[in-house]
């Protein structure tokens, strides 16, 4: 807006896979005029098979799904967390699947090498969580498995987007539990602390640093996570939430808290480690602690915290970074120590934990923005009736699109008549994001009924949402009452 006051110039707003609120969000913000300079492709990707399915044991599901696959040729399965990326590469190899693993916690070096070897090859899965595949350019990736669920549908289909970019088939697989919906729900209670949970974490951290009220404006000091929340016995994860909180808030400015922790690895076979290593000594309980904590040591470089070791082995910190480059120097690991820049920027004096004045109402916002997205993905996942490709097209696009005709819900409707119950549940699905004509609903309703059973149950289905008062009309578009 400022730039167009100095000079008038033509804008141009362009993105990927942007939801459309979030779209209606950048004409407003940008202030442009649609009109006829709105721009949109498909979403569609014809090549790739979208098959959900609700899983019993999801580790065997995962393992009869690669098998599936021909040659075992490339593939991403994709996690949320890093230590299943390790778990599930373990898992793997036990049944004699070689994987690499790929997660923000590993030092750059290591996720450039699994990164790269990934690439090369044409018969490598790997196991990453979703701060891989920005950027990464193969374009014969067979599947992609989501063995977690997605907290949106912009990552999901971002995620899923990864396979088949050679426009050769490729499948995009998702095996659920109800346990995931409820994580899912239980991680947005965790990132939203509460006002109570903040003004402490404040009132610890100045405390840590020694700071009266009304000092330590533009003072900057290096910060370990590990050792404050031991100090003031916090949890790590709702510390962590609380201090982002306290960030949004412009309260303090915290910087790359993660990114600065000390990592190591095992490059020598588990029986050189415990040589010369008797179990009773510092460096033996150093090993074994290492060994038991952290599952794949021996495979890739794992995030460690001298502290939070030197509190369980009963040790000085110096010890244990001691005992840490020995392992270095005698060729039995790597250590890459923390860098010092890890840090805390106080952008004001120190207030009264009391007077501390939060925007709960942005907060409140960004937390059903959140609850929005995932109710949205869920309603994806247990969706049994329409195609996958409407789905997911009709969170991006105000376009219709023809039935896939692949995935698992195409394939499980046409061999069987629609109810008039399960017409008017797609109904209500199809015009939970935007309203559709009578001939946009037909087009996305896929069945074996002849055109003038559908036709009736589609009618019948109307005007029931209508009389229900659930379903309006406006020239001559359905859409849900809101």
């Amino acid at each position: 807006h400022e730039v167009q006051a100095i000079q008038p110039a033509p804008m141009l707003a362009v993105t990927a896979s942007a939801t459309i609120p979030v779209q209606e969000d950048i004409v407003k913000h940008l202030e442009l005029e649609l009109q006829d300079s709105f721009f949109e492709g498909s979403f569609t990707r014809s090549n790739l098979v979208y098959y959900v399915k609700e899983v019993g044991n999801k580790r065997q599901s995962l393992l009869n799904f690669v098998k599936k696959i021909p040659q075992l040729e490339s593939g991403i399965i994709y996690v949320n967390t890093r230590k299943r990326t390790r778990e599930i590469q373990q898992f793997l190899r036990d049944h004699k699947i070689d994987s690499l693993c790929y997660h923000g916690g590993m030092n750059k070096d290591d996720r450039t090498r699994q990164q790269n070897n990934w690439i090369k090859s044409n018969n490598k899965v790997i196991i990453a969580t979703n701060a891989f595949g920005m950027g990464i350019d193969k374009s014969n990736v067979r599947f992609v498995y989501h063995y977690d669920l997605p907290n949106t549908i912009e990552h999901y289909y971002q995620e899923a987007g990864r396979a088949g970019r050679d426009g050769k088939k490729a499948y995009c697989y998702l095996g659920w539990q109800p346990l995931d919906i409820t994580k899912a729900k239980e991680q947005i209670e965790f990132k939203y602390p509460d006002a109570k949970t903040i003004k402490r974490t404040y009132a610890a951290l100045c405390n840590y640093y020694s700071l009266a009220v009304g000092s330590g404006q533009y003072n900057e000091f290096e910060f370990d996570l590990a050792e404050f929340c031991d100090r003031f016995k916090l949890k790590q994860i709702a510390t962590h939430y609380a201090l982002k909180e306290l960030n949004h808030n412009e309260l303090i400015q915290v910087n790359d808290i993660y990114e600065s922790s000390s990592t190591f690895i095992f490059t020598a076979s588990r029986v050189q480690v415990y040589n010369g290593s008797l179990q009773d000594t510092p460096l033996g309980k150093l090993t074994t602690y290492l060994l038991r904590r952290h599952e794949g040591i021996h495979t890739t470089s794992v995030r460690i915290s001298e502290t939070e070791i030197a509190n369980k082995l009963r040790l000085p910190v110096p010890k244990v970074e001691q005992l840490l480059k020995y392992l270095q120097s005698t060729g039995k690991g790597k250590y890459s120590q923390k860098k010092k820049n890890a840090s805390v920027f106080f952008l004001h004096d120190r207030i009264n934990q009391n007077d501390l004045l939060l925007d709960i109402k942005s907060q409140r916002n960004r937390k059903i923005n959140d609850e929005q997205k995932l109710a949205v993905m869920v309603d994806y996942i247990q969706n049994k009736t329409t195609c996958r490709s409407i789905l997911i097209n009709q969170n991006f696009s105000t376009k219709s699109e023809e039935p896939c005709l692949k995935c698992d819900n195409c394939k499980n409707n046409s061999v069987k008549k629609q109810t008039t119950k399960q017409v008017y549940n797609t109904i209500i699905s199809l015009l939970s994001n935007h309203s559709l004509s009578i001939e946009e609903i037909t087009k996305s309703i896929q069945t074996i009924d002849n055109q003038y059973d559908i036709n009736k149950k589609i009618v019948e289905s109307l005007k029931l949402g209508l009389e229900e008062g659930v379903i309006i009309e406006e020239k001559n578009r359905f859409k849900l009452k809101v």
